[in-house]
């Protein structure tokens, strides 16, 4: 069994595989972030041409995005979001 990523005989490919570095830059934004942007307003579009009152999808989709909220901090660990909001408290309440 060859010992080297010999796919083509006589060729070494490993050379041709970039070194994974810790500095590689990584998406900022993910699935769960954005789904709810895309998601959110057809189905409010949907709701509003089933008849409901927009007051009502309003609060069903905030309510949505809250439940979202808690459980990706819960998951995440949630420090930063909590300096953030402690942050824009402070600076609501001067």
């Amino acid at each position: 069994m060859p010992t080297r990523n010999t796919a083509v005989p006589g060729h070494d490919l490993t050379a041709l595989t970039p070194p994974a570095t810790a500095s590689s830059p990584t998406p900022r934004l993910s699935f769960a972030q954005v789904t709810p942007v895309v998601v959110f307003p057809a189905l409010g579009s949907g709701l509003a041409l089933s008849g409901m009152a927009i007051p009502e999808i309003c609060q069903l989709l905030g309510c949505c995005g809250a439940i979202g909220v808690a459980v990706l901090t819960a998951a995440t660990g949630g420090k930063r979001l909590a300096s953030g909001l402690a942050q824009l408290l402070l600076h609501l309440g001067k």
